[in-house]
């Protein structure tokens, strides 16, 4: 069902909190609340959700394609099965969001705070991290490959089965043994790293 974001800021404002799979392509809610709202299945692509305040919202399985969530507050949010291919979220506070499953290709994360987030069996294909921080992420199974992230904070993440196959990253080795890896304390099993080595472990990069 299509709505304009007038109507929908309208209706949230009223208190009606439950608007799953209304479509919302393109619409501007630039510095919206819509905290606690529930999107199940809405059309966001291309919305411009800049600083918005979507604390506790819930966007499982949206379309958020090319959406602009530049500086939002986004934590904690559900994401998992979303799209989210070449959306920007840089500066975005995603601190503990759940992206299980969530397609994040060619995305923008360029200095997200991504602190204990779940992102379990995502794709971030080619998607720029520059300056992100990962830091106690959960990156199992995801697909990470040719992502750019120099900078990157990856202090005790998981990567079990985490794909790293052609990622760039300036200034920083990948040796074994001895692992030089932009994080400490970093659970490698089954990783596969830049040039296509492969981390057997479990291995512990140094804390």
């Amino acid at each position: 069902m299509r709505i304009t974001a007038e109507e929908l800021l309208q209706r949230y404002a009223a208190g009606e909190r439950d608007f799953s799979g209304v479509d919302l392509e393109g619409a501007n809610l630039v510095r919206a609340n819509l905290s606690e709202a529930k999107l199940r299945g809405a059309n966001l692509a291309r919305a411009s959700l800049r600083e918005a305040d979507l604390r506790g919202i819930c966007l499982v399985d949206a379309n958020l394609e090319g959406a602009d969530l530049i500086g939002a507050d986004i934590q904690p949010v559900e994401f998992q099965y979303s799209q989210l291919m070449g959306a920007n979220l840089s500066y975005a506070n995603l601190r503990g969001v759940y992206f299980g499953w969530a397609s994040l290709s060619n995305a923008n994360l360029t200095s997200a705070n991504l602190r204990c987030a779940n992102l379990a069996c995502s794709s971030l294909d080619g998607a720029n991290l520059t300056n992100a921080d990962f830091s106690g992420a959960a990156l199992d199974s995801a697909n990470l490959t040719n992502v750019e992230f120099a900078g990157i904070d990856l202090d005790w993440t998981i990567l079990t089965n985490t794909n790293f196959r052609g990622a760039k990253v300036l200034d920083v080795p990948w040796e074994q043994p001895g692992i030089r890896f932009p994080g400490r304390g970093v659970l490698f099993l089954k990783t596969i790293l830049p040039d296509g080595e492969i981390v057997e472990g479990p291995y512990y990069s140094s804390p």
